[in-house]
């Protein structure tokens, strides 16, 4: 683990590492946490660690059992609560979003649509994860509602983490196909066919990381 240097605010500089850490899959599921060690490794007091060990708990990153602190390691039943509750959370938002959209605000999510379709089949996968998560991302925020957000940021927080373990990426025909489905349901208008459609939407991307699963310890 890096030094850090001293900035005001150490607690917030010391989970972001610990988050990139886990995303990256450099500390990996299980493997015990130390807050002597992360302090020695970081160069800076326990104080921070233990604040920044607090809000990785809340995140879910980390897990406390039996007086031992670990990397979470996510089951296969997480993993779907993850997806379940996520199609709950981005549905109701759908719901709540689709009678304020503009024509405009369309027009920003079939741009980045089509931008999906642009991405060169050869790069990472992650390119193409990035732009449809800004779709979602947008009807979050459009439907302005403040903990279904905070849910929402926290539930992807987790999924990144299981993409260290898993690879979740649909190709881009799917991942644009997908999307092309949803946005045609949320220019309905209707607040019962846009949450509907993304909660298939949601739960269609459950299935492909089920079968993934079926191919790892999870």
């Amino acid at each position: 683990m890096e030094k850090l240097a001293r900035p005001i605010n150490l607690k917030d500089q010391v989970v972001s590492a610990l988050r990139k850490s886990i995303i990256a899959g450099e500390l990996k599921a299980g493997e015990q946490i130390v807050e002597a060690k992360l302090a020695a490794e970081m160069g800076i007091s326990r104080g921070p660690i233990r604040e920044a060990i607090g809000i990785l708990e809340g995140e879910g990153f980390l897990t406390r059992a039996d007086g031992s602190l670990t990397v979470t390691t996510l089951t296969r039943k997480d993993i779907y609560e993850i997806y379940s509750l996520r199609s709950v959370i981005e549905g109701l938002a759908a719901r709540i979003a689709v009678e304020k959209f503009t024509p405009r605000d369309i027009e920003y999510m079939e741009k980045v649509l089509w931008e999906i379709a642009r991405i060169d089949p050869m790069v990472d996968g992650t390119v193409t994860v990035r732009s449809s998560l800004a779709i979602h991302r947008f009807i979050m925020d459009k439907a302005d509602h403040k903990r279904l957000l905070d849910l929402w940021l926290n539930l992807n927080m987790q999924l990144k983490m299981l993409a260290s373990m898993v690879m979740m990426h649909d190709t881009i025909t799917d991942t644009f196909s997908k999307h092309t489905r949803l946005i045609e349901a949320l220019k309905s208008g209707d607040p019962d066919v846009a949450e509907q459609a993304m909660r298939n939407h949601i739960m269609d991307s459950w299935r492909i990381v089920e079968k993934q699963l079926r191919n790892t310890s999870l």
